[in-house]
């Protein structure tokens, strides 16, 4: 296969990310396929847990996700290096053996998880004793601010994944000019998918509704085993396509940046 071609403009961006996915779709469920066991058990294992013993909690309990993020951030390396380095020539992160440029991706990546947590919760505090008004605007606030620094220093992680020596702060002036063109073409990337899962996803639920009995759902664990079930398409389907349309929008515009650096450190 063709090594991907970056573009500059949203428009051809976003066409090409959408092709790019399309045609490389083989590539993704081959390094997808083996997280899959780790990422459905742990989210069963949260269903039943919350079912035991969360299930008068509104929050209810989330460990086996936390884990399970790790899985999809191996996906996340594992296409950075697929779009960078070409499909036949890059090799996908084995999840039990990480060295130590992956080990610092998946840190990082957790860390700024925290970070937006505890911003979120901090503006959040504070705008409560204002309000609602201050609220949902502290809320518009802590989730603004958290993806414009997300996409400040998203250069960092293509340049990890394929264990390029990079700082924060490099990246963060790396992608000047690139922070709104990475979340256009993203979304744009993204809306003929999105489409899709929201019917795919009522009928589904219509089906499961219609195929497991009401008296089966009365009990705790049983509803949280049914919810469980419904999240599985977004889950094991939407969501590795969803996230490989941002991380190729990430990968385009890194690689339009280092092939055009002299230009840009012209301007």
């Amino acid at each position: 296969m063709e090594e991907y071609k970056p573009y500059f403009y949203i428009e051809e961006t976003s066409d090409n990310v959408r092709s790019f996915v399309k045609n490389n779709q083989e590539n993704l469920w081959d390094i997808f396929f083996p997280l899959i066991p780790f990422i459905f058990g742990l989210h069963f294992i949260d269903a039943i847990i919350t079912g035991l013993y969360f299930s008068k909690s509104i929050y209810g309990f989330s460990g086996g996700e936390l884990i399970a993020n790790y899985f999809v951030i191996v996906l996340i390396i594992s296409w950075h290096r697929l779009i960078i380095l070409g499909p036949d020539e890059f090799v996908p992160m084995n999840p039990f053996k990480p060295k130590k440029h992956e080990l610092t991706f998946v840190g990082v990546a957790l860390l700024i998880g925290a970070c937006f947590l505890i911003i979120s919760f901090l503006i959040i505090f504070v705008a409560a004793h204002f309000g609602k008004g201050a609220f949902f605007l502290g809320i518009i606030a802590a989730i603004s601010l958290f993806f414009y620094l997300t996409l400040r220093i998203s250069f960092y992680f293509p340049a990890k994944a394929i264990n390029k020596s990079i700082t924060m702060e490099k990246a963060f002036y790396s992608s000047k000019g690139y922070a709104k063109k990475i979340a256009l073409s993203s979304i744009l990337a993204s809306m003929r998918l999105l489409l899709l899962s929201l019917v795919a996803l009522v009928v589904f639920h219509i089906i499961i509704d219609l195929v497991m009995p009401t008296s089966y759902r009365t009990g705790a664990v049983q509803k949280e085993i049914s919810d469980f079930v419904k999240t599985l398409p977004m889950l094991l389907y939407f969501q590795p396509l969803f996230t490989v349309i941002g991380v190729t929008s990430i990968s385009n515009y890194y690689l339009w940046a280092q092939q055009n650096k002299k230009d840009n450190d012209q301007n």
